[in-house]
């Protein structure tokens, strides 16, 4: 008889062990890829759902697009995320996109000019030099105008030079962060700047510049956030990305 208490004692146990082992499988952190230059505002968004959520965890590591999307087609992570619109990316068929998060991107100039709005072809022509002087928006103003954004390399100017068609060699003064841009832009009356919106960013002496498009209807720039998965897994991503469970 004890012999048979210890047989379904020990029955259970492997069962219970079981159990929790496929469960805890089944809700394990999911591995994440960033496959961008700079991953600060995945891992803010990230973070900010982990301090909502506790049951919100995941890993976050780094590495190229290409590596990346073969790592996830090699079922070596679960999904890669890129600061690009899902139209502009080249992927297999058994990979799926969509857009999780957007981060506004700004434009900006001196509180003293008296420019408030452009054209996304005002803004194309500025960055490719084709318009180099605020006399073009303001008579009064003859100025050249001095141009301040993220570096060529950095996925915010990136996305704006797919956004708006620009030259490979737009020409303008690069900056490490927005804040730094919203500084120098601050201190010069000619400026213009373009940096993406982050929290805690302090706007003192410069002014947002609304876009517009050629009929005058107001433009919001937005830079995407996707989430690359495997088909498969489109169940199970997206509810991560609600719940933050996999």
């Amino acid at each position: 008889m004890a012999i048979c208490v210890k047989k379904v004692l020990l029955t259970l146990l492997i069962c219970s062990l079981c159990y929790l082992l496929t469960a805890a499988e089944r809700f394990s952190a999911p591995a994440i890829i960033n496959a961008d230059e700079s991953d600060l505002v995945f891992r803010a968004i990230l973070i900010e759902k982990s301090l909502n959520d506790s049951s919100f965890k995941c890993t976050v590591t780094q590495d190229t697009f290409d590596n990346a999307v073969k790592k996830l087609e090699a079922n070596k992570c679960d999904m890669v995320l890129v600061k690009k619109s899902p139209e502009s990316l080249t992927i297999s068929a058994n990979l799926e996109t969509r857009v999780f998060a957007v981060t506004p991107i700004l434009i900006f100039v001196n509180s003293a000019n008296k420019v408030n709005k452009l054209t996304i072809s005002d803004l194309r022509q500025i960055w490719n030099g084709d318009i180099a002087q605020w006399s073009f928006f303001d008579r009064s103003n003859i100025f050249s105008i001095h141009r301040f954004a993220m570096p060529s390399d950095d996925s915010t100017f990136k996305y704006l030079q797919h956004r708006l068609s620009l030259r490979d060699k737009a020409q303008h003064f690069p900056l490490d962060t927005t804040q730094q841009t919203i500084t120098i832009v601050g201190a010069n009356p000619n400026a213009i700047g373009i940096g993406a919106f982050e929290k805690g960013l302090t706007l003192k002496n410069v002014k947002l510049i609304q876009m517009v498009d050629e009929n005058g209807s107001n433009i919001n720039f937005n830079m995407p956030h996707t989430v690359i998965f495997r088909r498969q897994d489109k169940n199970k991503v997206e509810n991560f990305l609600k719940t933050g469970k996999k």
